[in-house]
Formats: structure tokens, C-alpha cells, sequence
């Protein structure tokens, strides 16, 4: 499995961690205190999702493609991901906007990078 970056494919194969959102409650506490509290709805989901693999999860992404495919970086927490449809000033960034695909929560692997996750 491999994410398309520009001109090229990427393997994605070894980027995930095979910790699923279904049993990421157990690593929380890897995640900086702060982060965890800017970041309350996807703590919140991951909480709903404990132990059940097949449980619906909205997943959320800035994209210019206008879908989301497997191998890319995702969000479980919209209002993070509507940031990066944004440059730093604040001005919406052209072309980009957020798109969202419901999946099971065993679809996606947390990056172990603050709460992003990779949709598989």
C-alpha cells in the first residue's frame, strides 16, 4: 500500500504504528497532557471505539483531491483538520477543503504522532 505524493508513490507500509483507534485508549497516556485536551473529541472517540474494531468512525482530512484514499494522514477530530484548509495567517488555502469518509475503526493506525492517525 502506498501514498501518491507528487510525482511519486510513497510505501506506507512501515509508517503505522498496528496500534488501531479500537485499542488506542491504552496509549493515551503517550500523548502529551495538552495535546490531549486540544484534541478532546478524538480522545472522546477513541474512548467509544475501545475494543470494538467495527465501530463507525468519522475520519477527516484537508485535501485538494477531494477524497480521502488509503495511506493518508487523518484526523478524528474535524476542527484540527479544517486548520491545515488554512495558511498560518488564517487566509483559506486555495484549492483545499475538508472531506470526511466514515470507516471501521481497525482502518486507521495511529502515526504515534499527537493524534493522527493513518487511514490503512
Amino acid at each position: 500500500m502506498g501514498a501518491i505524493g507528487r510525482n511519486k508513490t510513497v510505501s506506507t507500509e512501515n509508517i503505522g504504528s498496528g496500534i488501531t483507534a479500537n485499542n488506542m485508549f491504552a496509549h493515551l497516556n503517550e500523548i502529551q497532557a495538552n495535546v490531549r485536551e486540544n484534541n478532546r473529541e478524538a480522545v472522546n472517540i477513541i474512548n467509544r471505539v475501545k475494543n470494538d474494531p467495527d465501530a463507525p468512525i468519522t475520519i477527516y482530512k484537508a485535501t485538494a483531491s477531494g477524497s480521502i484514499h488509503h495511506g493518508d494522514w487523518v484526523f478524528l477530530d474535524k476542527k484540527h483538520a479544517e486548520r491545515w484548509t488554512r495558511n498560518a495567517n488564517g487566509t483559506k488555502k486555495k484549492g483545499v477543503k475538508l472531506v470526511s469518509k466514515v470507516v471501521h475503526a481497525e482502518d486507521i493506525e495511529w502515526s504515534k504522532r499527537n493524534l493522527e492517525f493513518l487511514f490503512k
